[in-house]
């Protein structure tokens, strides 16, 4: 649901500012510009337990983001944002029916929701077509965390999502790193692609082993003047 209305949302402010300035020209460099990325991710966890770590598998997930972009002193940019960002990761297990017995194998995945506070520095490169590189803190606030099997073969059984709320701590803190580039489309508006690297360095969990998020991500955003 969450997606859907940011999705909404996206369509309905690029299409008024197509609209209103439909005249291509470079964006100027106002101090603030706001926008929205949304993007998709690979995610797991990093555990202090060797066993764990081989086991651990990474995971398909997505992301959704408003920002804003405030000019300091160029070539040196601050970015701050709000996300909506799905992590976690997920086990090979052997499925088994209700009487014990063994039906094959599938996943177990672990699926944890936050929304992420990152605070970056950005340094752009470039006239028109900007290339930026970006790092910096955030903070990860935990709004839902659920856990379940999904068997790799067809079978009529569902199997239910677990509230695994009470297993993970509430915060998430570490860093954000990546590179992007901001390609001009309309009078003050920009298109954005970029690729991100995400580090936890607080244990997530409250039980044995220790884990940290980590992920890998790519996006794709629209940032105009206000």
């Amino acid at each position: 649901m969450l997606r859907s209305w940011l999705f909404i949302a996206f369509l309905i402010l690029l299409t008024f500012r197509l609209a209103a300035q439909p005249e291509t020209t470079p964006p100027r460099d106002k101090v603030i510009r706001v926008g929205l990325n949304f993007g998709a991710n690979v995610s797991n966890f990093i555990a202090d337990d060797p066993f764990y770590i081989d086991i651990y598998n990474w995971r398909f997930r997505f992301y959704a983001a408003v920002f804003q972009d405030i000019r300091i002193a160029p070539p040196f940019y601050l970015h701050t944002e709000v996300n909506y960002s799905a992590m976690g990761t997920m086990q090979k297990v052997y499925v088994t029916d209700f009487n014990g017995d063994t039906l094959g194998r599938g996943s177990f995945k672990y699926n944890l929701h936050y929304i992420q506070v990152p605070v970056l520095a950005k340094f752009k490169f470039g006239k028109k077509t900007k290339f930026l590189c970006e790092a910096g803190p955030y903070v990860g606030f935990l709004v839902a965390a659920k856990g379940g099997i999904d068997p790799d073969f067809s079978t009529p059984t569902v199997y239910p999502l677990y509230n695994l709320i009470d297993t993970y701590y509430t915060i998430d803190a570490g860093i954000k790193a990546g590179i992007g580039v901001e390609i001009p489309i309309l009078n003050g508006q920009t298109l954005l692609l970029g690729t991100r690297y995400t580090q936890g360095f607080t244990d997530v969990s409250r039980v044995s082993p220790r884990d940290w998020n980590i992920g890998i991500g790519v996006h794709v955003g629209y940032m105009f003047e206000l």
